[in-house]
């Protein structure tokens, strides 16, 4: 945890990276904010880059930020790994889901 350096994370923050509708997360990792901002020149702008909810046995990750679409480069190469590693240690035995999170997921899906 930390705070990302605008120099070195450049390449993975787009002009809208975070979410703003979306509950809390269990597990915040990375939140945007900023006042007058190049996108919104008279607002002050907050929301969560990244995050993860707890669902079920399990979790999920949300993500704003622009990894994938900059692999090769240092930034997101570094995101990447480290969410690798943590989902790793976070990681337990695999367990059947059960009818109401089968249900949940479906309605994601539709």
């Amino acid at each position: 945890r930390g705070i990302l350096d605008m120099e070195v994370f450049d390449s993975v923050i787009s002009d809208r990276t975070y979410f703003t509708d979306l509950p809390v997360p269990d597990d915040v990792m990375a939140v945007e904010f900023g006042v007058g901002t190049a996108v919104y020149s008279s607002e002050y702008t907050v929301g969560v880059c990244l995050g993860g909810y707890d669902f079920f046995g399990g979790s999920y990750t949300v993500n704003g930020l622009a990894i994938a679409e900059n692999l090769g480069q240092c930034a997101a190469d570094r995101l990447l790994v480290n969410l690798i590693a943590d989902a790793a240690q976070k990681a337990g035995k695999a367990v059947a889901l059960d009818a109401e999170a089968e249900a949940k997921i479906n309605s994601f899906l539709s």
